[in-house]
């Protein structure tokens, strides 16, 4: 017996068939081939999305995100820079960890603070979000005056 009569077996298409009725179908049926159909295949989406696209999605969000961590970077900076007037006040001071850790302080957040202004610089150089400040999305820009004149001062724009 052949592979179509042992299948028929299998899924009981024939019952108390004799032998010679499993060769005649299989005999009948052995150039049968399914119909061709006209088979669409959607093409494959591109789902990924480039990083590009992803900041250009939320750059809004992004943007938001950097300007309240600078905002609060600035705020450590300057609670450092008081520790360290306050400290160098008295000269013994000086010589002091604390007055250290505070100027250590104010230098790391001046760094972070440069870092995220030109996180901001390369959304501008891809996006142009300065020259789109009038737009209801980017009003929020308007809450921080100094981070944005820090933005301007830095020049970084250009580079």
């Amino acid at each position: 017996m052949t592979e179509f009569t042992d299948e028929l077996k299998k899924l009981d298409l024939a019952i108390n068939l004799p032998s010679k009725t499993y060769f005649a179908i299989e005999e009948k049926f052995k150039d049968w081939q399914p119909p061709k159909q006209l088979v669409v295949v959607p093409q494959r989406l591109d789902l990924t999305m480039t990083t590009r696209e992803i900041v250009q999605n939320y750059q809004i969000k992004l943007m938001k995100i950097i300007f309240k961590e600078i905002d609060s970077l600035m705020t450590k900076k300057e609670n450092a820079d008081f520790n360290t007037h306050k400290l160098a006040e008295n000269g013994n001071s000086v010589r002091t960890s604390a007055y250290w850790k505070s100027v250590g302080n104010a230098e790391f957040y001046i760094k972070e603070i440069y870092q995220k202004l030109s996180a901001l610089a390369e959304m501008d150089r891809l996006f142009h979000w300065s020259e789109r400040l009038h737009q209801e999305q980017l009003k929020f820009t308007e809450k921080y005056p100094r981070i944005m004149e820090k933005y301007r001062q830095t020049n970084i724009t250009g580079q």
